[in-house]
C-alpha cells in the first residue's frame, strides 16, 4: 500500500489505509518524531507491535517476490531455429547452444569448462603419442631401441584409445545424432575422419601383433610394416577440442554488448518511506510511485521522473551520447543511467522489466537471432556441403588406390581421404550471417541503435530516400513560447492564461511550450472541460465559461471565428522559423502565440554526410509553407512537403515509393505510426516509448539524426562483414579440399597431414568469429 504525507487536518490510518480525523482518532502513535493516528483500537494494536510493516520498513527484509520463471532456452548460434530447454548440443549442426538471453551474473560456462578439461587431458595423453611416433621416425629409431616395437605400439594404441575416444567422445556422439536425424555436420566429418585413421591404425597393429603381414610393405621402417596413424587420430581430436574452446571464448564475445547494458541495472534501491525515512532494498521489490534517492554516482533503479534536486545525468550508457544531461524536477530519467553531482529523489513509473533498459535487452536479444535473406541461400548450400565433402573424400581414396603409383596406395589414399574429411569446414559457411549480425546488433544497441529484426539492419544500407518529420527529428522537439500577442480588446494576461488552461490537457508539444511559460510568468491556470482536439488543426474547449478554440487559420475560419491575425504579421513570425497558434475566444479573434523549436545541432552536419552519401532528403511537415520553408533553409534542405495532416503522411510515403524509391521515415513513432510502417524502414525518433519500440523497424533512443547516419554505418559495416565472411568461407573450401585430396602432387606440390588440415578446419572458423568481432570497434566506413 503506497502512503503519502498529508499536509491537511486529516490523517490516514498507516494499517488500513482509512481516512482519519486526528480529532476524533480511536487512538494515535509516535513514532520516530513522527504521530500517527488509527480509525480503531485494533489498527493501534497492529501499528504497535511492527510500525516498520506499515510503513514500508518491512520491505528491507522482504525477500523478492516469487515470480514463475519463463522455462530457459537455449538456442542454437547457427541454426536459431533450433531452441530447447536445456543445454547441449545442436542436433543439426552439433554446435552447443546459448542462452538465449544473456545474463549478467558471472555464469560457469559448462560446455566451455568441460572442452577445456578435455584439452587438457588430450594434451597430457597425446604428446606422447605424438613423440612416439615421431621419433621412430628418425633413422635409429630410438623408441623401438629402447623399448621394443610392440610396447611402441601398444602404447600409442592405449594412449590414442583414451584421447579418441575419451576426450573426444562428445564428437562421435554429435556425428550419431546428425546421422540419426538426417543431417550431416562437421562433427560427422571429425567422426569418420578420425574414426578411419584409429580403426586402419588398430588394424595395422593387430596385424603385426598376429604376424599375418597383411599389411607389410617390404619397406625397411618396422620390418617392412606400414606406420600407424595413431598420433594423426589423436593430433586431431586434440587440435578439434582446442579450436572448439577458442571458438567458445570468441562466440562468447559477441554477446559482451548485452552483457554490459545487463550489468548497468544496480541490485538495490535506496527506498524513501512516507515517515522520511530511508531503507536499502532490493530492486526486484519497488513497484511504481514508490520514491527513491539516488545518490552522486550511483545508477538509477527505474524508469521515473525527478521528485527532487537537479543533478546531470551520464545516459551514454543507452543513447550513445557522451555528454551529460541536466535534469530538474518533473523531468524523466531512465535505469541504468549513471547519475553525477547531484542527489536527487525519483519517482518510479516503471520497474523491473517493464523499464527502458529490459526492454532494449529483450529486443536486441530477439534481433540477434533474426535471419538475413542471405542465410537462405548459405543454408541452400550448407545442405548439399557435407554430402559433398562425403564424396570428395570417397573419390580421393579411390583415385589415390587406383593411380597412386606407389607401394603405400593404400594408405595415401586413406590418409588423404581423412585430410578432406577433417579441412572441410561446414561450420565457418554456418557462422559467417550470424556472428556478424549478432556483433552488429550489439554494437549498435550500446549506440543507441535498436534494430527490430535482422532483415531491417540489412534493409537499412540500401535506402535512398529519407522522409523526416520535422519537430523531434530535426528539432530538439521542446518548442519554447517567443511572443504573446493579444488582439485589440484582450490583456496579455487574460489570452495566455486561458489558452494554458485549454492546453493543459493536450499532450502535443506547443502544449506543453504554452502552459509551461505560462507558469513560468506566474498566471495561475484554469481547468478546462469539454476539451476535443482535432489532429493537425487545433483544439477546442470550454474554459471560466468562455469558449476558446487554439489552432491553424484554417481551423478558426471553419468554426466561423471574427477576425484573424494580421497576414503580414504572421508571415514575418513563420519567416523568423516561428511556428504561429491563432487563439478565438467566444468566437471571435483573440490573439496569436509564436513558439520557436531550435534545430538540433547535429542536424546540419547530418543532413550534410547523407546528402554526400547520395540519399535524397525530404521534410515532411504539418507546418505552414513558409515555416517549413525557413526551417529547410537553415539545415540545407530542399525539398519541403507542408501543411500536411498526419492521417495525409501515409500516402505521401505510398507515392515516393510507388516512384521506386526505397523509402526510409524517421518520426516520433506516436502520430507517424501509420507512415512508419507503410515506409521500407520505419524509424521511431526519440524517447524510445513502447510504441516506439513495438512499432517501429528501427528505434534511435537517441533522438538525434547523427544517431540515423551511425545506424546506416553499421548496416553497410555489418552487410560488408558478411561479405567478407562468406568469401573466407568459400574460399578456404574451395581451396583447402582440392589441395588435401592432393591436387597438387602432379604439380611437384605436397600432401597435407591430417593433423595439419585439423588445425586448418579450426582456424577458418576462428578466422569467421574474429572477422566479425571487428565490428565492436569499426567506425564508420
Amino acid at each position: 500500500m503506497e502512503l503519502s504525507v498529508v499536509s491537511n487536518p486529516k490523517a490516514l490510518d498507516p494499517v488500513c489505509g482509512m481516512t482519519v480525523d486526528p480529532a476524533t482518532a480511536a487512538g494515535s502513535h509516535v513514532h520516530r518524531d513522527q504521530t500517527y493516528h488509527f480509525c480503531s483500537l485494533s489498527c493501534l494494536k497492529k501499528f504497535q507491535s511492527d510500525p516498520e510493516k506499515f510503513l514500508g520498513g518491512h520491505r528491507e527484509a522482504m525477500k523478492p517476490p516469487v515470480r514463475i520463471p519463463m522455462a530457459a532456452r537455449y538456442i542454437c548460434p547457427m541454426d536459431p531455429e533450433v531452441v530447447s530447454d536445456k543445454p547441449g548440443a545442436c542436433p543439426k549442426c552439433g554446435m552447443a547452444l546459448e542462452p538465449a538471453v544473456a545474463s549478467a551474473e558471472p555464469t560457469v560456462d559448462h560446455e566451455q569448462r568441460n572442452l577445456e578439461i578435455r584439452l587438457w587431458i588430450g594434451l597430457i595423453l597425446g604428446i606422447p603419442v605424438f613423440l612416439l611416433a615421431m621419433l621412430d621416425m628418425l633413422p635409429s629409431r630410438p623408441m623401438t631401441r629402447l623399448f621394443g616395437l610392440s610396447n611402441v605400439l601398444i602404447a600409442q594404441w592405449v594412449l590414442s584409445t583414451l584421447v579418441v575416444f575419451g576426450c573426444g567422445w562428445p564428437f562421435f556422439v554429435r556425428a550419431v545424432v546428425s546421422l540419426r536425424l538426417r543431417s550431416a555436420n562437421m562433427f560427422t566429418l571429425i567422426a569418420l575422419g578420425t574414426g578411419a585413421a584409429y580403426l586402419y591404425s588398430v588394424a595395422i597393429v593387430l596385424d603385426f601383433l598376429a604376424g599375418t603381414h597383411l599389411f607389410h610393405t617390404g619397406l625397411a621402417g618396422h620390418g617392412g610394416m606400414v606406420d600407424p596413424y595413431f598420433e594423426s587420430a589423436a593430433a586431431i581430436i586434440v587440435l578439434v577440442l582446442a579450436g572448439q574452446v577458442l571458438e567458445t571464448r570468441a562466440r562468447r564475445k559477441t554477446g559482451d554488448a548485452v552483457r554490459s547494458l545487463l550489468k548497468l541495472a544496480p541490485k538495490t534501491a535506496r527506498l524513501v518511506l512516507p515517515d522520511g525515512q530511508e531503507n536499502d532494498i532490493a530492486v526486484e521489490l519497488l513497484q511504481p510511485g514508490d520514491r527513491v534517492r539516488v545518490r552522486p554516482g550511483e545508477r538509477l533503479p527505474v524508469d521515473g521522473f525527478v521528485r527532487d534536486g537537479s543533478t546531470h545525468i551520464d545516459e551514454s550508457m543507452l543513447t550513445g551520447e557522451p555528454v551529460p544531461v541536466s535534469k530538474s524536477p518533473g523531468e524523466s530519467v531512465s535505469a541504468g543511467t549513471l547519475n553525477g553531482n547531484g542527489p536527487i529523489v525519483v519517482e518510479a513509473m516503471r520497474t523491473g522489466g517493464a523499464t527502458l533498459l529490459a526492454r532494449i535487452v529483450e529486443l536486441v536479444a530477439t534481433a540477434q537471432r533474426g535471419r538475413l535473406p542471405v542465410q537462405a541461400l548459405v543454408d541452400r548450400v550448407a545442405a548439399w556441403f557435407v554430402p559433398a565433402v562425403l564424396v570428395a573424400a570417397g573419390l580421393t581414396f579411390l583415385i589415390w588406390v587406383l593411380f597412386g603409383g606407389s607401394d603405400q596406395r593404400f594408405t595415401l589414399g586413406l590418409i588423404n581421404a581423412v585430410a578432406v574429411l577433417i579441412i572441410a569446414c561446414p561450420c565457418a559457411l554456418g557462422l559467417a550471417t550470424p556472428m556478424a549480425v549478432i556483433v552488429g546488433m550489439g554494437r549498435g544497441a550500446a549506440s543507441g541503435v535498436l534494430f527490430r529484426d535482422a532483415e531491417v539492419l540489412e534493409r537499412l544500407g540500401h535506402i535512398d530516400l529519407l522522409v523526416m518529420d520535422k519537430t523531434g527529428t530535426l528539432t530538439l522537439g521542446r518548442p519554447v513560447v517567443t511572443n504573446v500577442e493579444p488582439a485589440e480588446g484582450h490583456s496579455l494576461e487574460e489570452v495566455h492564461r486561458l489558452a494554458a488552461g485549454l492546453e493543459r490537457g493536450s499532450e502535443h508539444p506547443l502544449a506543453a511550450a504554452i502552459v509551461k511559460h505560462a507558469e513560468a510568468s506566474g498566471l495561475a491556470i484554469p481547468m478546462a472541460s469539454n476539451v476535443t482536439t482535432i489532429p493537425g488543426k487545433g483544439i477546442r474547449g470550454t474554459v471560466e465559461n468562455h469558449v476558446v478554440l487554439i489552432g491553424t487559420s484554417n481551423f478558426l475560419q471553419e468554426n466561423q471565428v471574427e477576425g484573424e491575425a494580421s497576414r503580414r504579421r504572421l508571415e514575418d513570425l513563420r519567416h523568423e522559423a516561428h511556428g504561429v497558434v491563432q487563439i478565438a475566444i467566444d468566437g471571435k479573434y483573440a490573439g496569436l502565440i509564436a513558439v520557436s523549436d531550435p534545430i538540433r545541432e547535429s542536424t546540419p552536419g547530418a543532413i550534410k554526410t547523407l546528402q554526400d552519401e547520395g540519399i535524397k532528403l525530404v521534410m515532411l511537415t504539418g507546418d505552414s509553407r513558409t515555416t517549413a520553408n525557413a526551417v529547410a533553409r537553415s539545415i540545407g534542405l530542399t525539398e519541403v512537403i507542408s501543411e500536411v495532416l498526419p492521417a495525409d503522411k501515409l500516402e505521401h510515403i505510398k507515392r515516393l515509393k510507388s516512384q521506386g524509391h526505397i523509402v526510409a521515415m524517421a518520426g516520433d513513432g506516436i502520430n507517424d505510426a501509420p507512415a512508419l510502417a507503410e515506409a521500407d524502414v520505419g524509424i521511431a525518433m526519440g524517447t524510445g516509448s513502447d510504441i516506439a519500440i513495438e512499432s517501429a523497424a528501427v528505434t534511435l533512443v537517441r533522438s538525434d539524426l547523427a544517431a540515423l547516419v551511425e545506424a546506416r554505418h553499421l548496416s553497410k559495416a555489418v552487410m560488408r562483414t558478411i561479405r567478407q565472411n562468406l568469401m573466407l568461407a568459400f574460399l578456404y573450401n574451395v581451396l583447402a579440399i582440392p589441395i588435401a585430396a592432393g591436387i597438387l602432387v602432379p604439380l611437384g606440390g605436397g600432401l597435407i597431414s591430417p593433423i595439419w588440415a585439423a588445425a586448418a578446419m579450426s582456424f577458418s572458423s576462428l578466422s569467421v568469429i574474429g572477422n566479425s568481432l571487428r565490428l565492436r570497434s569499426q567506425q564508420k566506413e
